[in-house]
């Protein structure tokens, strides 16, 4: 059985028409989910670009001892068991997926594409026009590059081309495909695409889906804080987000009617997953600034197809993580990879057991971090500000904090919280631990 795992950089849960967004088109990620298992409580242990990968190609942790930094040469991956298993193993990437990043490190073939969103430019001579475009008073100038340089690229590779990020993905990938449909041994081929990513300026007709009566300028590059923007304003932002997420879905659904032709897609399992999540002013803040610990940025997108299995069109709420994917996988392919912290997700999918985790935990080293049950969150701010308790059945918003309305429930999520950090006890050294009790 082949394997393609299909990545979307910051693609939100909610976003999506098959998961209940009032007006965004995903029918070919609604089409996907009628076939597979989705995961409707997945959590991201440290939702952002870089740790979220590492957790997923580990099966461990990664907030409670390290910020964002490249794959350490200790951390053991899955890949060396499939190699050895005979799969042979490739990625396309044009997001932080990278060799920088050591994540190159034990695929047998590995593409990184520098011609996306956030990369240097490749003609740094080509002008690009800021007319149109409007940065918030507290953009910085990483910012603008940022944009700059991804509307550079993306306008390089056109004229190069005729195509860009993401569909080069999508065109090198399918190629690929087309030279390994015929050989004797499985695949297992990581697709990690940068999209819906921002800068939120997606191309035509996506540009113009969501808000075709917009007549402000464009703000693809929003920073920090929701109140710096018009209601007007941010409605566009998402409306311009929702385009990038159409756009991509239209990109899975040229890559799984290229597996069709080729006789793949019903002897591959597919994985459609995202990293994490994308605040757009729910709680005060647009991107992932301080990484809020929110659901809007923690929950990310899980989904997976096996032909072989009776998956199809399933939701299950139970409690899973990104930490879970890698022996998840493995069990499923026969292979043993059970030296982590997450848990084989198989007997859950299978309904031998209504849940695998009590609580998620999560967090941010250098911020903050939470805990989570299928009914509450508790939030330790560390001090920045008041801490946080939320019921999400109630309030799924996270609106209304009662930490002081359920003391009990605070103090005990809290120890929950800390007692999950005994295993990285010796890297306790940054922390204060709390003289006064849990959850003051």
């Amino acid at each position: 059985m082949n394997v393609l795992v299909v990545m979307f950089d910051s693609l939100r849960y909610d976003y999506l028409a098959f998961n209940g967004h009032p007006y965004i088109k995903t029918p070919n990620f609604d089409a996907f989910a009628a076939e597979s298992v989705f995961f409707g409580n997945a959590i991201a242990e440290y939702p952002i670009t870089i740790p979220s990968r590492t957790a997923m190609v580990t099966g461990n942790y990664t907030f409670p001892n390290r910020t964002w930094e490249p794959l350490r040469d200790t951390d053991v991956t899955f890949l060396p068991k499939l190699n050895e298993a005979g799969y042979h193993t490739c990625a396309f990437s044009d997001s932080p997926f990278k060799r920088e990043a050591k994540m190159d490190r034990d695929f047998a073939e590995f593409h990184h594409y520098p011609t996306g969103k956030c990369h240097a430019p490749i003609n740094p001579d080509r002008k690009v026009s800021l007319d149109n475009v409007y940065f918030t008073p507290d953009s910085c100038e990483v910012e603008v590059r940022c944009y700059t340089s991804s509307a550079s690229n993306r306008m390089e590779m056109m004229e190069r081309e005729g195509i860009c990020s993401p569909d080069i993905i999508t065109r090198d990938a399918t190629k690929w495909l087309e030279t390994h449909a015929d050989n004797d041994n499985p695949f297992f081929l990581w697709l990690d695409y940068f999209d819906p990513h921002e800068p939120w300026d997606p191309p035509a007709p996506y540009c113009d889906m969501y808000d075709p009566g917009y007549t402000g300028k464009e703000i693809p590059m929003p920073a920090l804080w929701a109140d710096r923007l018009t209601p007007e304003e941010l409605r566009h932002i998402r409306a311009q987000y929702a385009g990038c997420v159409t756009q991509v879905d239209n990109e899975f659904g040229k890559l799984r009617a290229a597996m069709e032709r080729l006789g793949l897609w019903d002897d591959t399992i597919v994985l459609l997953i995202s990293d994490h999540g994308e605040p757009f002013g729910e709680h005060g803040t647009v991107r992932k600034h301080f990484v809020p610990l929110y659901e809007e940025l923690c929950h990310f997108v899980y989904m997976i197809r096996d032909p072989q299995g009776s998956l199809k069109g399933r939701r299950i709420d139970a409690l899973v993580q990104n930490t879970d994917l890698a022996p998840t996988l493995m069990k499923r392919l026969g292979l043993e990879f059970s030296d982590c912290d997450g848990v084989d997700l198989n007997p859950l999918i299978r309904g031998e057991v209504a849940e695998v985790h009590e609580a998620a935990f999560l967090g941010a080293l250098q911020y903050r971090e939470a805990v989570r049950t299928l009914e509450w969150k508790f939030i330790d701010n560390r001090g920045e500000r008041e801490n946080e308790l939320y019921n999400l059945l109630n309030d799924p918003e996270e609106r209304n904090n009662l930490l002081s309305a359920e003391p009990a429930i605070a103090k005990k999520l809290h120890r929950m919280l800390w007692e999950f950090h005994i295993p990285w006890a010796g890297d306790w050294t940054w922390r204060s631990r709390p003289e006064k009790g849990f959850a003051g």
